[in-house]
């Protein structure tokens, strides 16, 4: 299901909250004529709860900013799966009378993992995930266009459901390059990202314990941004690098990754964006799409595309439309139910539907309806084909 759009306030301060309904019609993501495990059902009637409250202010040279939101969500059939969570972020964008500036950002989310039918198969209990993520970047005017930067990142990922203790990860990474201003429109920068984590829980020991995978990753970035004209944007993030890991050496990868977007507005009433990006398996995790965050799986690469349009009908009401399909590069080499599984490898293709109506009446409040389809039509023993589809209507109250 498509997230609503963030509330927008006028003050610094913001407020909201937004309640949904969604029918689905394959919540477990099971193949077709695959028997679900007793006391679960297919198909589910979900209720999700959201209240949030947000701070964007400038003091001075500084922008402080922060946004916190409480979900609750409930399911009619699936009983097992009602979870609470929240949603933390914040940071501090800082600059001095001379030529020196940085950014300081972080975020922590607690929310029920995505439904996979994959490997483990249907978890018939409520697998919590939390993400924690701390950047922190650092900008050296070196003349007026000519910036040197440095950025650290921290990441942390972590599972509840002892069947999938295994995909818990850690990240760190550097990065140090130059950024060189063109005109207002345009800039690229080029630098050097070095990238080290483990997977903490990655094979069971023969005493009990686990066994950690180490990895590693250099990677050469290219970024760059050119506005040609005012309806059109290009944005690039390109990487020639590879990562290697200590143990799961079959999830080796080496080559081309990145992002390529595309912003279009033909049109006062329009607006349409494409993007492709291809990157390993941790980084395009921590991704944003527009059917949000992928699950987190032993993929080597994971390659995405997608399109979407929004057209405004009237002042007060828009649709939006959009397609997309991920390719996965599939790798295995660790255990099952501590059972050790033989190094195997696959490819899958998942393609994903949607179509949106939004109506706000008022600056306040805005009523959407969302209708969803997600297919792969080809498995293994990797991964499962299945369909899904979900129909959902939400409403949100923002107070400024």
């Amino acid at each position: 299901m498509l997230a609503a759009a963030p509330c927008m306030a006028a003050g610094p301060y913001s407020f909201g909250a937004t309640q949904s309904v969604s029918r689905e019609s394959n919540l477990l993501r099971a193949e077709s004529g695959q028997v679900v495990p007793d006391g679960l059902s297919r198909s589910d009637t979900v209720y999700s709860t959201v209240v949030r409250g947000g701070i964007d202010q400038t003091i001075g040279r500084q922008r402080l900013f922060g946004d916190a939101s409480l979900r609750r969500t409930q399911f009619q059939r699936n009983s097992v799966y009602d979870s609470a969570g929240y949603r933390l972020a914040g940071g501090l964008d800082w600059a001095t009378v001379e030529r020196l500036s940085g950014s300081l950002t972080w975020s922590a989310q607690r929310q029920l993992a995505s439904f996979s039918n994959d490997e483990a198969g249907i978890l018939a209990r409520r697998n919590v995930e939390r993400t924690r993520q701390v950047e922190s970047a650092l900008r050296w005017g070196v003349s007026a266009r000519l910036a040197a930067e440095a950025a650290l990142t921290w990441r942390d990922v972590d599972f509840s459901a002892p069947e999938f203790a295994s995909r818990d990860f850690r990240q760190r990474s550097v990065y140090l390059g130059l950024r060189h201003e063109l005109s207002g429109a345009a800039w690229w920068s080029m630098g050097l990202r070095q990238a080290r984590g483990n997977y903490p829980q990655f094979r069971r020991a023969a005493d009990g314990g686990f066994q950690a995978d180490h990895f590693e990753r250099q990677e050469l970035d290219l970024r760059a941004a050119l506005r040609p004209s005012g309806a059109s944007d290009l944005e690039a993030r390109l990487g020639l690098g590879r990562t290697r890991y200590d143990r799961a050496t079959s999830r080796d990868v080496s080559g081309l990754f990145g992002t390529l977007a595309w912003n279009w507005r033909p049109s006062g009433r329009l607006r349409m964006r494409t993007q492709w990006s291809r990157d390993p398996s941790q980084d395009s995790y921590f991704l944003e799409t527009n059917f949000g965050r992928g699950t987190l799986s032993y993929d080597r690469v994971a390659t995405t595309f997608q399109l979407r349009a929004d057209h405004s009908l009237t002042a007060k009401t828009s649709w939006y439309a959009a397609w997309g399909w991920t390719d996965r590069s599939l790798t295995r080499s660790i255990e099952v139910a501590s059972v050790a599984v033989p190094s195997l490898r696959s490819e899958d293709r998942t393609y994903q539907y949607a179509i949106g109506l939004r109506w706000q009446p008022t600056r306040s409040l805005l009523v959407g309806l969302d209708v969803n389809a997600e297919e792969r039509r080809e498995g293994s023993l990797l991964s499962r084909p299945y369909r899904a589809s979900s129909i959902s209507t939400f409403g949100q109250l923002s107070l400024p």
